[in-house]
């Protein structure tokens, strides 16, 4: 019987052993769930950029056609193509913050802007503007409505970036949200 005891209990021990370590190696995994990522900065800015062209500056019944009165006064608040009633009924948004506009936490740096390209054989997008002589998008800045709006993008924070292709004036351009 004497003999049997120091086996026994080194087959104890290493079963004991094998459990904490099989313990110790998915206990990360268990906690992944409640850790912070950037995974949930990307829905974020999916979400926001989904709201402003399927929602805010166009309408549920047109997704992806942007309203250019409702379209210009989110950028420009002193804009003279604002609809009769920009934050009543025609414009799907409130004349807040950026942040609150568009769900963000007080803290995250916004930027949001709409590219494309007015030329024939150019492939290169570059930030539009509102002509209000004109009433035409044009990638001239010289007095015309910045179709930007938001904080200038912090190179030193990460970034996540959203764009969406969607139609304003009938020509093809692309809102680009970015948050940092």
């Amino acid at each position: 019987m004497r003999g049997q005891t120091t086996l026994d209990f080194a087959i104890g021990i290493s079963i004991f052993l094998a459990v904490i370590i099989t313990i110790f190696s998915f206990a990360p995994g268990i906690l992944t769930p409640f850790t912070v990522t950037g995974q949930s900065d990307a829905v974020t800015v999916d979400r926001t950029a989904d709201y402003l062209v399927q929602d805010a500056l166009g309408s549920p019944e047109q997704p992806y056609k942007l309203d250019r009165g409702c379209t210009v006064a989110f950028f420009d608040r002193s804009a003279d193509e604002y609809p009769d009633d920009p934050f009543g009924d025609d414009c799907r948004y409130e004349n807040e913050t950026l942040t609150n506009q568009t769900g963000l936490p007080p803290t995250a740096t916004v930027n949001i802007t709409i590219l494309g390209n007015t030329s024939e054989n150019g492939q290169v997008l570059d930030q539009l503007y509102w002509d209000t002589n004109t009433r035409t998008l044009t990638e001239t800045r010289s007095g015309n409505t910045t179709l930007a709006i938001g904080d200038e993008v912090e190179t030193e924070r990460s970034t996540t970036t959203a764009t969406r292709v969607v139609t304003l004036h009938e020509q093809d351009v692309v809102v680009r949200v970015v948050v940092s």
